[in-house]
């Protein structure tokens, strides 16, 4: 092995030297992935009293409408993504005419965090209705699209849809609907 330095009588090897700068590397890694799941936390607690209002107006979980902000925005209300979605549950103009056409709601501003939820929570849903109320598939059609997720579900009929999403839905789908329902399967209970 080939020395680097002189320290207290020893030397230290390039592996050892190696090792230390990695492991402080994951550390970082993971301190920072902390402090960023920390800041999401506290951004999405903020508006914790009109997610408890809009999910409940819609029969949703206030937990599951909780997990779809923190995957989606981050609980940040000016949230923008390149394919046009906007605001905390990153509603795409295609969601938000959806809502529009099944309501008398006014068109509001999507960054206003209370516009953002009312439509949100309702496209949720009407994607929990589409979807005979099975969460792997409402939120599949959430991120990905319905007419995405109900072309794979005529594609595959005999798939359950957990099995459905993990095996035929995009990768970036897949995650998504994961993360979601980790703590809460079912997708409506718990708060």
């Amino acid at each position: 092995m080939r020395t680097i330095a002189r320290h207290k009588g020893g030397f230290a090897t390039v592996a050892a030297l190696a090792a230390v700068v990695a492991l402080a590397g994951v550390s970082t890694l993971r301190l920072a992935r902390l402090q960023h799941e920390t800041n999401v936390h506290s951004r999405v607690r903020r508006w914790m009293p009109l997610i408890v209002r809009y999910a409940e107006d819609n029969h949703l979980s206030a937990a599951l409408v909780r997990r779809v902000i923190q995957a989606e925005s981050g609980g940040d209300p000016s949230a923008r993504s390149s394919r046009g979605a906007v605001g905390l549950m990153q509603i795409t103009p295609i969601a938000e005419e959806e809502v529009l056409r099944r309501t008398d709601w006014p068109r509001g501003d999507l960054t206003e965090p209370a516009y953002n939820l009312q439509i949100g929570t309702r496209y949720l849903q009407l994607m929990l209705e589409r979807f005979d109320g099975d969460p792997h598939l409402a939120l599949a059609a959430y991120n990905a699209g319905p007419t995405r997720i109900a072309r794979l579900r005529r594609e595959h009929p005999n798939l359950p849809p957990e099995t459905l999403i993990s095996r035929h839905a995009p990768r970036e789908t897949q995650h998504y609907v994961r993360r979601i329902l980790a703590h809460n399967p079912a997708g409506r209970g718990g708060s």
